[in-house]
């Protein structure tokens, strides 16, 4: 998947989220411009990856397609000795994004998060889902499909 492809899921993947937020109940709403960023940026340690470690990057693009069974975070741990989640979470922690942003990245894979903020990853998966059903996007799950480097087009 090369930038394009990138940032088309993830400006859809932002609309539907704030979108969905503003469906649930008064009482658990979100803020719909934290979800919208939320979804916008879930994915980003993708793009950090891809930047700072392009050759293991793209070996585990290969990995990823040779083993598609294999667990995503587990093929990232071995290649780059991150997961794109925590990469993603230390940029969002550097950069000083809201606290709801940074558990998104950091969690928005966990299906079992209900911590502080939880409202936020756990509607981008439901996003991430809906998105992949129309085939918008690739939605990754425990054995994820592979995405190329950000570099590509």
């Amino acid at each position: 998947m090369g930038l394009r492809a990138f940032w088309r899921e993830a400006v859809y993947s932002a609309a539907l989220t704030q979108a969905l937020s503003k469906l649930l109940p008064p009482s658990q709403r979100l803020r719909p411009g934290l979800a919208y960023l939320a979804g916008l940026l879930h994915d980003f340690g993708f793009l950090l990856g891809g930047q700072l470690y392009p050759s293991e990057f793209a070996q585990l693009n290969q990995a990823l397609l040779a083993e598609p069974p294999r667990a995503l975070q587990d093929l990232e741990l071995a290649q780059l000795g991150a997961t794109h989640t925590e990469m993603g979470a230390w940029l969002m922690e550097a950069w000083q994004m809201p606290a709801e942003i940074i558990t998104t990245v950091r969690e928005h894979h966990n299906p079992h998060y209900d911590g502080l903020h939880a409202g936020y990853p756990q509607l981008v998966r439901l996003a991430a889902q809906l998105l992949q059903t129309r085939g918008i996007a690739s939605y990754e799950n425990d054995s994820a499909i592979a995405r190329a480097s950000p570099r590509s087009t």
